[in-house]
């Protein structure tokens, strides 16, 4: 359901699907919304119709775990995103043409989440049981885009530009490693700077729970994360 939250109350209904939604990703432009269901049919949607576009996208055995759209300062408007699925298999799709680009296989077990890095490369869990992936930058920029209330900006290129420098800003240097974290089955969270090393880089262990979710905060002050019995540690 999409809502307007000025009223707070639902826009859309979109329906199309006959099975469990597991996953949802709006485009970095929000022009296009994506979702994935567990019988692994991948739906694009219209957000200001609530309209499906084109024919469900099929090619996941499996349910859909995640879906991450490509960055913005990497490619704007949006057209490509990835989806992972529990058959093992990650595919980066573009949206413009209904159809996968590229089947990224290789697994044995389920990819249960997964990440567009903004440094080009795709993050997939290589552990059995990850839960959760973060990078430092995905809240306060690549969810963000080039958006801003106080101007308006259309053109493609500029928007791009916006993006661009906005990253850089929050990750320090243009060379500067992405960080990520990731919460795993084993009780513990590891940091770590893919581009430098495979390497983590630090973990804590947690005794009584699993840690189901993490987050970097975007200026790479502290980490937090969220255990089954949702306390919170940093």
């Amino acid at each position: 359901m999409l809502w307007d939250l000025d009223t707070e109350t639902p826009m859309f209904t979109c329906k199309g699907y006959e099975h469990h939604i597991l996953a949802v990703a709006w485009s970095p432009d929000a022009k296009c919304l994506v979702s994935g269901d567990r019988n692994g049919k991948v739906c694009g949607w219209d957000p200001s119709k609530g309209e499906l576009q084109g024919k469900a996208l099929a090619g996941h055995k499996k349910w859909i775990c995640g879906i991450a759209w490509e960055p913005a300062h990497l490619s704007y408007p949006s057209r490509r995103f990835v989806t992972c699925g529990k058959d093992g298999d990650a595919r980066i799709w573009d949206f413009a043409l209904k159809r996968t680009l590229t089947v990224l296989s290789g697994h044995t077990q389920a990819v249960t989440c997964i990440k567009w890095n903004p440094q080009t490369y795709i993050e997939r869990p290589c552990r059995v049981g990850v839960n959760s992936l973060s990078l430092s930058t995905e809240y306060y920029v690549l969810l963000r885009g080039a958006f801003d209330h106080t101007r308006q900006v259309t053109c493609s290129d500029e928007m791009k530009k916006i993006t661009l420098e906005r990253y850089i800003k929050a990750n320090g240097k243009v060379d500067s490693p992405e960080r990520l974290v990731s919460g795993s089955d084993d009780f513990t969270i590891i940091l770590w700077e893919p581009s430098v090393s495979l390497q983590g880089k630090g973990y804590k262990t947690f005794q009584a729970s699993l840690p189901l979710c993490s987050f970097l905060h975007p200026h790479r002050l502290c980490l937090r994360s969220f255990p089954l019995e949702t306390c919170m540690f940093l």
